[in-house]
Formats: C-alpha cells, structure tokens, sequence
C-alpha cells in the first residue's frame, strides 16, 4: 500500500475518482473543485495551501482511509497542535497588490448598481459604461495583471502548476473583459450585463485565490535576495503606481456617489 502515486495524482482526477475526498478539502476551504484548472498534484495542492504540520497529518491520514478504507493508516497523529500561520504579507510588492485589489473589489461591488442604472437612458451611463471599460481595460489588466505576471509570476519556475492556473485565469479574464468591452461599444444593454455577471464571478474568485493561496505561497518560497529584488522593482514602478492609484481611485469614489 502506497499514497505516493496518489499524492502525484491530478488533483480533479483524484476527486472524480475518490469524491470524500472533495467533502474532506471542502471542509478545511481547500475548494479545488471549483477550480478552472485541477492540474495540480495532491502533494502540490496540501503544500501549496499550507494548512500547518498538525492538520496536514491528520488530514493525509484521512485521505488514506478514504483510498484505503481496508487498511491501517501509515502516519501518526501528533497530538501537539501547530497552527498554520496566517495569511499576512511581509513584503511590500505583496501589500501593494493587494491594495489594488481592494480598489478592483471596490468597482466590483458596483456592478449591481450599474445593471440598475442600464435600464436609465440617461447621458451619465454611456459615460459611466466608457469609465468602467477604461477600468477593466487598463488598469485591471495592462497595469495590475501585468504586473503580477512580469514582476511576481516570473520570479519562480513558470512550470509550476500554480502559476499555469493562475496564468490560465488570468487569460479567461482578459478574454470575458473584451467581450464586456465589445458589448459596451456596441451599448447593447443584455449583454453588458450578462458579461458584467461573468467578468464579476471570475474576477472575483480570482482575486481570493491571490490573496489567501498564492501570494502566501510565493512568498513563502522567495529568498531574501528574490524579495529585495521585487521591492527594488516595485520601488521604480511607484511613480506610475501613484499616477495610476491617485487616477483610478478617483473615478471608483466618483462612481461610488453616482450609483
């Protein structure tokens, strides 16, 4: 008996084949089944979420008796609990991603608000539309998205599973905010709102598996030397940052009192 080959296991593969094994990750926030990718190795998929050495036991030891429910299980169970630590960021590229990303959470809880105003024929929602689709356009993706990729996604091995997801979604959203923006061009009103719908979901789920999987994760395994790097690039990106920051946040707090 041997979880090795389980542990090297596609992780949706595994879940269609041993669905407990879903019910089990579903209850410690590990949802890899909502995931639009799934590639990742079991192995990878504990590590990556970093659930503390007490819980990573008994949990491998739970997926055993799953595959192996005729069988004793191979690890011991500590009994001494080590808490997981908590998903806070020592690095300043990493902060600074995420206050971007509570200025793009900002525009995203206005979407609802600007499915109501569709249904005016006012001047303000054309303009509100062009806004909003400079928004996503460029600074959801040409600033913060590419930034991610060029200055934090780069720093480690691009064959690793995680970042192929991660990349992957970051096509899928850029792919729904042309076809937002084609819609919003074109002004017709049902499919604006059904890309607003799709552009919020997946930006959304998106933006959580950044900030409690990713960043951790990477920031776990940057040397000192890869972090005084990426602070050093940040630093010379600050300039633009502060441009854009200022600019943005501006136009989130003039649509913020207009819807």
């Amino acid at each position: 008996m041997s979880i090795d080959k389980y542990l090297d296991c596609g992780i949706k593969d595994l879940l269609m084949q041993f669905p407990k094994i879903r019910e089990l990750l579903d209850e410690i926030k590990i949802n890899c089944a909502e995931c639009s990718g799934g590639t990742c190795e079991l192995r990878d998929v504990i590590e990556i979420h970093h659930i503390g050495e007490h819980d990573e036991k008994i949990h491998i030891n739970k997926i055993i008796e799953i595959i192996y429910p005729e069988k004793i299980t191979l690890m011991p169970r500590s009994k001494e609990k080590i808490e997981a630590p908590k998903n806070t960021y020592h690095s300043t590229p990493f902060n600074k991603l995420i206050d971007e990303h509570k200025l793009i959470k900002r525009w995203l809880l206005l979407i609802p608000k600007i499915h109501d105003f569709l249904d005016e024929e006012q001047d303000e929602v054309i303009q509100i539309l062009s806004e909003s689709g400079d928004f996503v356009s460029l600074y959801v993706d040409k600033y913060h998205q590419v930034k991610e990729e060029e200055h934090v996604f780069s720093v480690l091995d691009q064959k690793l599973e995680i970042l192929k997801t991660m990349a992957d979604e970051h096509e899928r959203i850029r792919f729904h905010a042309e076809i937002l923006l084609d819609a919003i061009e074109d002004n017709v009103r049902t499919a604006i709102k059904e890309s607003l719908n799709i552009y919020k979901v997946l930006l959304s789920e998106h933006i959580i598996k950044e900030e409690e999987v990713l960043f951790p994760w990477i920031e776990r395994h940057l040397s000192a030397a890869q972090k005084d790097d990426l602070n050093l690039k940040f630093i010379e990106l600050e300039t633009e940052s502060l441009v854009l920051d200022e600019k943005y946040n501006a136009l989130i707090e003039k649509l913020e009192k207009l819807l």
